[in-house]
């Protein structure tokens, strides 16, 4: 784990590794004796080695935009419109960009989070989730007097949401100048993961800056799918929902018959690559020169639907970085959110790891 101090003097090494004990002293207002002592730390750690301090860093994803405390309701039975019913209350940390790295980070990938949280309870809780999950948590601000965001859901009998509500002012805190705080892990990032949960400031500042990088997108929600609207030619791949993806076009979609004309509507306003998810019924796969659904496996038991579509961005992220083909990307992704089905934790345990692995012949710990 490395101290405040320790992450500043790399990351102004990873921004100039030729520069000298005495500039980096300088830049942070410490002694060059002090600066000499971080180097040292950071070599033992194995984080830089030899002369002009060579990165010593494994390739990563970084996932950027929201993380949440989701507190979540199910009925006992039938679920009944406007009155109390018995059933479970559970708590989580949530959040699409925090879901989407820790899914990401349980298929064996680095990934790095960018969000800001409150100095609250719950803050405390969804950094010490994403750390115990293998995520790199320097990019989490925490922010003084403000509120951790929340989302309340409410399922019915089926486990399908009945209707969830978002308190997520909290993610208008992070600004451009935050972002340009972590631009060293944004330019060294082998690809960008990002959610609309993000002011159309902050999204325009990494689609500008970061246009080199393979920009992987989500809408998150039908009210705040046009705030990607004006950056869809900069986007890679994107994820939307059926009715998010009418909500990026003007359009009202009501049919998955029209997965196939809207994926083609977004390709041809500028988007890489589309996978339109239509939950049970899978995935619409589209690029130049690929449409096509693709099926879901049916999940052998439902334990929460809550955070597969996040899972099967993850396994979009795995498909990207390993360079297969857009059908079989989202096979894979079909299959990672099979697993998060399956599972109360959303965990991809080692067996189901390893046989994605062998299944869709991927490079094993590549990006680990």
């Amino acid at each position: 784990m490395l101290t405040p101090r320790e992450r500043q003097v790399l990351d102004c090494i990873r921004n100039n590794p030729m520069a000298s004990q005495e500039a980096i002293a300088s830049r942070l207002g410490l002694s060059r004796a002090a600066v000499a002592v971080h180097i040292t730390n950071l070599g033992a750690k194995g984080l830089i080695r030899g002369r002009a301090y060579v990165l010593n860093e494994a390739p990563y994803v970084v996932a950027v935009g929201g993380a949440t405390i989701d507190i979540s309701g199910r009925p006992a039975a039938r679920l009944r419109a406007g009155d109390s019913n018995p059933g479970t209350v559970t708590l989580s940390a949530g959040g699409v960009a925090r879901n989407v790295a820790e899914s990401t980070s349980r298929l064996g990938i680095n990934c790095r989070l960018i969000t800001v949280v409150g100095d609250d309870n719950h803050g405390d809780l969804i950094a010490s989730t994403a750390h115990n999950a293998g995520i790199d948590v320097a990019g989490i601000v925490r922010l003084a007097g403000q509120r951790t965001a929340t989302y309340v859901s409410i399922f019915d009998e089926r486990g399908d949401l009945g209707a969830g509500i978002s308190d997520m002012e909290i993610m208008d805190q992070l600004s451009v100048e935050l972002l340009q705080e972590q631009e060293s892990s944004l330019r060294n990032a082998s690809a960008i993961f990002l959610d609309a949960n993000l002011s159309e400031n902050a999204l325009g500042y990494l689609f500008d800056r970061f246009s080199d990088k393979t920009i992987i997108a989500d809408p998150v929600s039908v009210a705040k799918a046009p705030r990607l609207a004006a950056f869809l030619s900069r986007i890679d791949i994107l994820k939307p929902t059926l009715i998010e993806a009418g909500a990026l076009l003007g359009k009202r979609l009501r049919s998955r018959q029209q997965a196939g004309s809207a994926a083609r509507a977004l390709l041809e306003r500028g988007v890489g690559q589309v996978f339109i998810s239509l939950g049970a019924h899978g995935v619409f796969a589209a690029d130049g020169t690929t449409a096509r659904l693709v099926p879901a496996r049916r999940a052998a038991s439902v334990a929460s639907v809550s955070g597969a579509g996040d899972a099967l961005v993850a396994g979009l992220i795995l498909g990207s970085l390993n360079d297969t083909a857009t059908a079989e990307m989202a096979e894979l992704a079909n299959d990672v959110a099979r697993i998060a089905l399956e599972s109360s934790t959303a965990t991809v345990d080692a067996q189901a790891l390893k046989q994605l692995t062998d299944t869709y012949q991927l490079e094993e710990n590549r990006y680990a």
